[in-house]
Parts: C-alpha cells; sequence; structure tokens
C-alpha cells in the first residue's frame, strides 16, 4: 500500500545501467540503449532456443523461441519478421515484445537436427533437439538361436534389431532384460543395454539342463518366447574314488574326483553329490556334499572290515558304481576300487 500526502501524476519510467528516470527526461542518444522497445531499428543480435531437447517421433512437440535485440541491445519493436528454420522446414512469424516463437511438431525421423532464426541481414547461431525413437512402439523379437547348445559354455542371446512404428532404431542405452524361464518357475535373466540396436549378452549354460523359454522386455514391450534346448551334460570318463581306511575311529575316509565333464571341464564347485556305501554285513551309510575344484571328501562311518563295499556315487552328471575288495588285513594306505 502507498499513502500519498498530496495530488500524484503517473508517469512513464525507464531503467538503464544509471538508475531510473521519466522517459520524457532521457536524451535521444540514452532512450535507444535504454529499456525501451526501439522502433525501426533491424534485429542486430538474435538468441535462439528450443526445447525440449529430445523429442519423441510421433508424439511430442516442440518450441523454438527467439529474442531479438537491436544494435544497442534493446529488444526490437513489434511486428519484426521472424523465419525459423528448423530441421528440414521453415516456419515465420512476427516478434512481440521482442520476442518470436513457434510450436512444430517434427518429422518422425529420428535424429539431431538444427534450429536457425533469421531477421532481416542477422541470424542466430544453431540451436540442437533431438528426435528419439517411440519406444512403446517397439516390437522385440528373439534373435534366432542355436538351435542345442551345450553345457559349460557360453551362448550368446540377443534380439532382432528394436524398431519403432516409424523405422526408428531404439538409442544405445536404453535399458532392457532378456530372461530365460525354466520349467521349475525359476529364471536366469541379464539386464544389457540396447547397443547398435540391440539387446544382447552371454550366459553361462550351467546347471539348467532342461533348458527354458527365452524372452526379451524393453521400454515396458515384451517379444515372443522362443525355446532353449540344452544337451544334457555327460561324464567325460569314470569317477575315480579312493577308499582309506580309519581303523582307530571305524571309519572309512572317501575321496572322489575329478569329475571331468564332456565339456571338458571338472563339474562346477559347489554342485551335489550324493554318496552310498554298502558293507558285506549289509549296513548300509549315506551321505550328501559339494564338490570343490571337482573334488569331494567325506568321511563314513562304517567298520573298514565290512568288505566288501559297494560304492555309488551320485551328481548331476549321473550314477556310478564301484566295488571294493581286498584280502587280508586293512592298511593306511588307500584302498582303490576298479571303475
Amino acid at each position: 500500500m502507498l499513502l500519498i500526502a498530496g495530488p500524484a501524476v503517473a508517469q512513464d519510467y525507464m531503467t538503464d545501467a544509471f538508475g531510473v528516470m521519466p522517459k520524457n527526461g532521457a536524451s535521444s542518444p540514452r532512450m535507444n540503449w535504454s529499456d525501451v522497445q526501439s522502433k525501426g531499428q533491424n534485429a542486430q543480435t538474435i538468441l535462439a532456443f528450443v526445447g525440449p531437447k529430445s523429442l519423441t517421433a510421433g508424439k511430442d512437440v516442440g518450441h523454438a523461441v527467439a529474442v531479438l535485440f537491436d544494435r544497442y541491445g534493446n529488444l526490437v519493436g513489434n511486428g519484426e519478421q521472424a523465419v525459423f528454420k528448423i530441421g528440414p522446414t521453415t516456419h515465420s512469424t512476427q516478434t512481440l515484445n521482442g520476442l518470436a516463437e513457434i510450436y512444430f511438431v517434427p518429422k518422425p525421423l529420428a535424429g539431431k537436427f538444427e534450429v536457425a532464426i533469421a531477421s532481416g541481414q542477422s541470424q542466430s547461431a544453431r540451436a540442437i533437439y533431438r528426435v528419439t525413437a517411440d519406444l512403446e512402439s517397439l516390437l522385440p523379437a528373439i534373435a534366432t538361436q542355436t538351435p542345442t547348445l551345450k553345457p559349460e559354455t557360453f551362448a550368446e542371446f540377443a534380439t532382432e534389431s528394436l524398431i519403432d512404428k516409424f523405422g526408428n532404431t531404439a538409442p544405445s542405452g536404453v535399458g532392457g532384460q532378456l530372461v530365460l524361464a525354466h520349467p521349475d518357475g525359476s529364471v536366469s535373466f541379464a539386464t544389457p543395454n540396447v547397443q547398435n540396436g540391440k539387446l544382447k549378452t552371454h550366459f553361462l549354460i550351467r546347471d539348467i539342463p532342461n533348458g527354458g523359454a527365452l524372452y526379451a522386455t524393453v521400454a515396458g514391450q515384451h517379444s515372443n518366447q522362443t525355446s532353449v534346448d540344452i544337451t544334457p551334460m555327460a561324464l567325460a570318463h569314470a569317477t575315480e574314488i579312493q577308499l582309506k581306511a580309519i581303523p582307530s575311529i571305524q571309519a572309512v575316509s572317501l575321496r572322489a574326483g575329478p569329475v571331468m565333464t564332456d565339456a571338458g571341464h571338472v563339474l562346477n564347485d559347489g554342485a551335489n553329490v550324493t554318496l552310498s556305501i554298502r558293507g558285506d554285513s549289509g549296513r548300509e551309510v549315506t551321505q550328501t556334499g559339494w564338490l570343490r575344484d571337482g573334488f569331494i571328501d567325506l568321511v563314513l562311518p562304517i567298520e573298514p572290515s565290512d568288505l566288501p563295499f559297494v560304492v555309488l556315487f551320485s551328481t548331476t552328471l549321473g550314477d556310478e558304481k564301484t566295488v571294493f575288495s581286498t584280502i587280508g588285513p586293512l592298511s593306511e594306505q588307500p584302498l582303490v576300487g576298479p571303475n
């Protein structure tokens, strides 16, 4: 609220670097570089702005704006012609309060484009905007896979090129998933980013003997499912099993390994092992364990003299049966059974 003690007359004021003063009190030169909009002065400097910087093909509307100044740094007057070169198209409009603006719908073609604005003999520096693929219209599809995969090998899973409804390729860096759904309801998945228009990753084929169904998701869109078949892994050769009597505690020490696959590798660490040993008396002991570096060591609570022993050694590669027999007293040396 402003309280005035006497008569008052409203006046137009102007501002500049030296302060505030009535317009009718400024000299003509000072009026030229004040904040008063000039009349009859052409644009000398044009600043161009465009946004958003990234537009979705077929959806977003762009906004280009020019700020036009005369040679004194004042905003140009109303009605000055401004020509916008936006990508491959040209638009024309007039200034209002020193500004000119255009709303535009870019062609649905992904890429980087330029905006330049001219008025009279002056032109702005370029401004840049991008048009990106419409991710919501992508239709991901799994690329053709090797008919049957081998355990303990790396498999490359990938999509075909990710194309939107306008024919634009999905930009690099967009996140996605490649999912291998197993028959038991569990899944294995990777979260690669789009590179060169595709999702791609490598899976180590291990502990998934039954394969599954492979599909991709990107930007909320799901691909078809493709069956992935895996050749059952097999033993490269019979596993060597050694028994050593421990008479002091009436037990037998067992060492088995290496468990070699037909892919030329030892069976992975942590692979489950079930071992059963039955003595001549009919007593049977069963224990479970895990492989480490292809071997397993167990101490079995069975009388060493209860020979012959029948050992059943079971892994994901199958069952192996070995019979151990000896004549004479047991020694501390390992008893190596025939395979």
